[in-house]
């Protein structure tokens, strides 16, 4: 479903993929373009939610788009021994139903978020940091704002090794007008690491004052920056010294054999048996 002619005032698309839609931010036309549904929260959608908007930020004519949808259609139910769960299709022994596809929403019926939600908001944060130079504690800070400046926010920032708290601290005022980027000194020192450690500074930019939507020191945005390179990075494992790999399976589990070791992978859950 594409709107397109030459006295309409904008045009709107659905179900674009990533690339297509990027395509059509590079059009000719003028007119602004939306996408009335780019993204479906089922399962364990949304999905591409970064790569739909790198492409809608990358053009001017790309003005966004819809997600469907808001919230799963469940009815709240009780277990005979009193534990609340949620039912849809097929649920009440009704012949005819859609099953779980009415289970599509990024919150579930009781308005809790979904990790999609979380995922959303992360695409939508006003405000990205990034890292320039933490060695040094810089960090850049672009401001996505049409129109407002970082003034009403204060940045709040941690610094943790191996998940374990080594400082702490916040930054006001933030002097980063709209649509501009700029480099912000974080008042830490890196701590000294040993092989295999992992150190984070996580940065969030929080709200000064109340707001009729939100109290002081609502997270607004937030990132997570890496200080030391990541602890998971191996070198090649010679696999020609490993032998050949050996896999089996049965009704319940999957065995992967080489080398002299063997793993079992649970075939209804995929845990490691």
């Amino acid at each position: 479903m594409t709107g397109h002619g030459a006295y309409g005032e904008f045009g709107a698309g659905k179900g674009h993929s990533t690339g297509a839609h990027g395509g059509y931010g590079a059009h000719g036309e003028a007119a602004p373009y939306s996408m009335c549904e780019y993204a479906h929260a089922m399962g364990q959608g949304p999905g591409n939610l970064r790569e739909y908007w790198d492409a809608i930020r990358s053009h001017d004519r790309l003005i966004g788009g819809c997600v469907w949808e808001w919230a799963d259609h469940g009815v709240r139910q009780e277990t005979v021994d009193g534990r609340e769960w949620f039912a849809y299709g097929g649920d009440f022994e009704e012949p005819v139903h859609d099953g779980s596809f009415c289970i599509d929403g990024l919150v579930f019926p009781d308005r809790q978020p979904h990790t999609g939600l979380i995922e959303l908001a992360t695409v939508y944060q006003p405000v990205v940091a990034k890292t320039t130079d933490l060695s040094a504690g810089t960090v850049r800070v672009t401001n996505r704002y049409a129109f407002l400046g970082l003034d009403h926010l204060f940045l709040q920032w941690t610094l943790r090794t191996n998940g374990r708290l080594v400082a702490q601290g916040t930054v006001a005022p933030l002097d980063v007008p709209a649509g501009t980027t700029r480099e912000i000194r974080v008042p830490f020192a890196a701590p000294e690491s040993r092989p295999g450690d992992e150190t984070f500074l996580e940065v969030s930019f929080r709200n000064r004052e109340a707001t009729r939507w939100a109290p002081v020191g609502h997270v607004v945005a937030s990132s997570q920056l890496a200080l030391t390179p990541d602890a998971r990075a191996r070198p090649p494992v010679a696999t020609a010294a490993i032998g050949p790999v050996e896999v089996e399976e049965t009704a319940t589990a999957i065995l992967v054999a080489a080398g002299g070791s063997s793993l079992v992978f649970d075939h209804a859950t995929g845990m490691i048996a």
